[in-house]
C-alpha cells in the first residue's frame, strides 16, 4: 500500500488532496484484495437426493417442460463431482425425479404448454414466434397446436392482430410512435429505410408482412384499434 505524505503542507487544497488520495489508495488495495484468488471450493458429490432437491427448488421458482428440466438437472450434474457414480446411474435418478414430480403435477407439458401460450400471447408474442419458442423447451409439436387451439378458442377477437398491436406499442413502431408523421418535411429515404427496419423486426418476431404492412402504414391508433 502507497503511503502520500503531506510534506508539512497545511494548504486546505493540499489536505483535501491528501484525503482523496488516500481513500483513493485504501479503495484500490480492497478492489486488489477481492481480486486475489480464493482457495478453490470443492466439487460437491452428485447424488439422487441432491439432484431431488435441487429440482424441487427449481420447480418452486420457475415452470418447466420436462425436457429443459432434465436440462437443468443435467447442467448440476456437470458441476458436481461424480465418484463413482456412472452415466446410466444419473440417468435413472433423473428418470425417477422427473417421475415424481410428473405424478404430482409439478411437469406437465400440456399445461406448461398452454400457460406458456397465455402469456406469450399477452406479450405480443407471434404465433410462430410461441411455437418455436415451446419447441426449444423440448415440447411436442402436438401440445403446442393444442395449446394454440384452445387459447384462440377463448378469445373473441382476432389473437394474431392483437399479438402484433401490442408487439408494435412496445416497439413504437407505426402510429404508436411519439413523433408519428409523413410530411414534406420528413426525408423519404430516411422514412423507408425506418420502415424497412421495422418491417424485418416484425418479420424476426414471426409476424406475417400483411400484418406488418397494415399497421406501419396506419395514420393513426384508433384506426388499428377500433377498425
Amino acid at each position: 500500500m502507497f503511503i502520500v505524505h503531506a510534506a508539512g503542507d497545511n494548504h486546505p487544497k493540499a489536505l483535501l488532496f491528501t484525503r482523496f488520495t488516500l481513500i483513493k489508495q485504501v479503495r484500490m488495495t480492497e478492489r486488489m484484495d477481492k481480486e486475489k484468488p480464493g482457495p478453490a471450493r470443492k466439487k460437491r458429490r452428485v447424488s439422487r437426493d441432491y439432484l431431488n432437491n435441487a429440482g424441487g427448488y427449481y420447480l418452486q421458482r420457475y415452470s418447466s417442460s420436462e425436457a429443459n428440466f432434465r436440462s437443468v438437472l443435467w447442467r448440476k450434474v456437470q458441476r458436481c463431482e461424480r465418484g463413482e457414480a456412472t452415466e446410466e446411474e444419473i440417468e435413472g435418478w433423473i428418470d425417477d425425479i422427473c417421475d415424481k414430480y410428473r405424478r404430482v403435477g409439478a411437469l406437465d407439458d400440456a399445461l406448461y404448454a398452454h400457460n406458456k401460450v397465455r402469456a406469450l400471447r399477452r406479450a405480443g408474442k407471434s404465433k410462430a414466434w410461441i411455437a418455436n419458442t415451446l419447441r426449444t423447451k423440448g415440447v411436442e409439436p402436438s401440445l403446442i397446436a393444442v395449446a394454440m387451439e384452445e387459447h384462440e378458442a377463448l378469445t373473441d377477437e382476432d389473437d394474431e392482430w392483437r399479438a402484433a398491436l401490442t408487439f408494435a406499442k412496445r416497439k413504437g413502431f407505426g402510429p404508436y410512435r411519439r413523433q408519428h408523421r409523413l410530411d414534406d418535411q420528413d426525408d423519404p429515404e430516411k422514412q423507408a429505410k425506418l420502415r424497412n427496419r421495422h418491417l424485418a423486426s416484425f418479420a424476426r418476431a414471426g409476424f406475417k408482412f400483411e400484418v406488418a404492412r397494415l399497421i406501419l402504414d396506419a395514420n393513426a391508433v384508433d384506426d388499428l384499434e377500433n377498425g
